[in-house]
């Protein structure tokens, strides 16, 4: 079983979070949002996941293994480097950064040539009718 934590559960996060909890392979272990209506929210649809309002305390959480980015893109770096600078691999929404500064140097290691951890980046789709 994959533990994930989810960030962001505002505009997309609860699509993520249904599919996350959906999958028989992943727990939608936890979910961090600023807004306490949000969590309230987050709460009565995932009442497994453990609910945080900082980032800081999300973090603290040693039991995941993929953090999942759904947040506005101005936040989409800092929050994957966190993520991978802990050890965990990333999920993120696009565009995975706001600039090409702040883009990782391949797919698989962070600017630091750390390894180990691994970004997943949302691709666009299609809707086929």
């Amino acid at each position: 079983m994959i533990n994930v934590g989810l960030i962001g559960f505002g505009y997309w996060g609860p699509n993520l979070a249904r599919n996350f909890n959906v999958n028989p392979d992943l727990e939608l272990a936890a979910i961090c949002d600023f807004s306490a209506d949000r969590l309230k929210t987050a709460g009565r649809f995932y009442p497994q996941a453990t609910l945080y309002d900082t980032v800081e305390d999300f973090f603290k959480n040693t039991d995941l293994d993929v953090i999942a980015v759904s947040t506005p893109v101005a936040s989409h770096y800092g929050l994957a480097k966190s993520a991978l600078d802990s050890g965990r691999h990333v999920w993120v929404e696009k565009p995975m950064t706001e600039t090409v500064a702040h883009r990782p140097r391949n797919s698989l290691n962070w600017p630091t040539g750390r390894t180990g951890s691994c970004w997943w980046i949302t691709p666009l789709f299609i809707p086929v009718p």
